[in-house]
């Protein structure tokens, strides 16, 4: 009975641990669409590096294939990300309709600012011959 319990109490702490319990840095989500694609995205802060992973799942609303546009292959832009200097490479891969695409990004703590100055993401698709862009702002 006691190594069950001692078992149980380990997986409790390690649990424990690996959530974020620091409220400074609060784990944030949005949920946005607009008349072609909606967004979900979450984040989680890594204490050891000090940053928060970005994910996010774009869906196809679409009845047409959008063309996601990736500059210095990221889907993902936000305010203050750092420019690679010999980066010309811009592309887009198809998005077929009623599909979905998985992304993820590292952000550093600092460019991370709630309050009035929310944290967003934009997104630059194609759809035909007509470029859009999705501001996807971030809340707790």
């Amino acid at each position: 009975m006691k190594k069950r319990v001692y078992v149980l109490l380990l997986f409790v702490l390690a649990l424990a641990n690996c959530t974020n319990t620091n409220t400074d840095f609060p784990n944030l989500h949005a949920r946005v669409q607009d008349e072609n694609i909606s967004v979900n995205a979450t984040t989680n802060f890594f204490r050891n590096n000090n940053s928060f992973y970005v994910a996010i799942m774009i869906f196809n609303n679409a009845d047409h294939a959008i063309e996601l546009i990736f500059d210095c292959n990221d889907i993902l832009h936000y305010y203050g990300k750092p420019k690679e200097t010999l980066c010309m490479d811009v592309y887009a891969s198809t998005l077929d309709p009623q599909k979905s695409y998985k992304a993820s990004i590292e952000v550093p703590n600092e460019r991370i600012k709630m309050g009035n100055d929310n944290f967003h993401v934009e997104i630059k698709y194609l759809l035909v011959d007509d470029q859009f862009s999705l501001t996807v702002p971030f809340k707790e």
